[in-house]
């Protein structure tokens, strides 16, 4: 027993059969499929479609034909995507109701506001536009000339002037005004149609007239 585990047994292996039988087992070979050559084609045309967009765009701008001066036309749908990303933002802001009513005192609070930092670009009843409007690009509306934002809700022209809009001109007031401020400058714009003489006066600083009596109806008080 002992001699039999002292001797090392050794089992032949048969390596050039099990390469034999391993090489003559089938071999699966994936084939591509009709449409996959045209699928790999359009795909690699997306890319490089999107590719040599980007490139454009930024040779564009590098090499100095976006118009950067304001008396300069504008970029190729500039406008449109302007609007797009504006309505886009807005839409996914809050869409509060206003804060304070559209009556008198919050419409003279509101004039005073306005004709201090906003009637220089977005004018005053009754005055030329300024200098200063006249060199903007984009210009900015004249809020108390045709419709101005007299059609727009009042959330929309709340975030505008909180917020602000780039590469308009057009500042954020957030740190400047108060809540209640920034309500009574919207609603003044959004009622810009029916001012009051009072408020009107406010804005221009001309003095409000009085309706003075007719003179039979004065005598006929006596």
């Amino acid at each position: 027993m002992a001699e039999f585990y002292s001797k090392k047994a050794t089992i032949p292996v048969d390596y050039a059969g099990m390469s034999r039988c391993v090489g003559a087992m089938p071999r699966r070979n994936r084939r591509a499929g009709p449409g996959e050559p045209m699928l790999r084609g359009i795909l690699l045309g997306i890319i490089l479609g999107v590719a040599a967009l980007a490139v454009s765009v930024y040779l564009y701008f590098a090499m100095g034909h976006a118009p950067v001066a304001v008396t300069a036309a504008e970029m190729p749908f500039e406008h449109t995507f302007a609007r797009l990303g504006l309505h886009a933002y807005l839409d996914k802001l809050p869409h509060p109701g206003p804060q304070v009513p559209a009556d008198e005192k919050n419409l003279i609070e509101g004039a005073k506001v306005y004709k201090e930092h906003c009637g220089v670009c977005h004018g005053l009843p009754d005055a030329q536009k300024t200098m200063i409007a006249q060199g903007m690009s984009p210009k900015p509306p004249q809020l108390f000339k045709g419709t101005g934002v007299t059609d727009d809700e009042p959330w929309e022209s709340y975030w505008k002037v909180e917020g602000g809009l780039r590469m308009t001109g057009m500042p954020g007031f957030k740190d400047q005004l108060t809540e209640s401020e920034i309500w009574q400058v919207v609603q003044l714009v959004k009622n810009a149609d029916k001012i009051s003489p009072a408020v009107r006066a406010e804005l221009t600083g001309a003095p409000v007239t009085m309706a003075m009596p007719s003179a039979p109806a004065a005598a006929a008080k006596k």
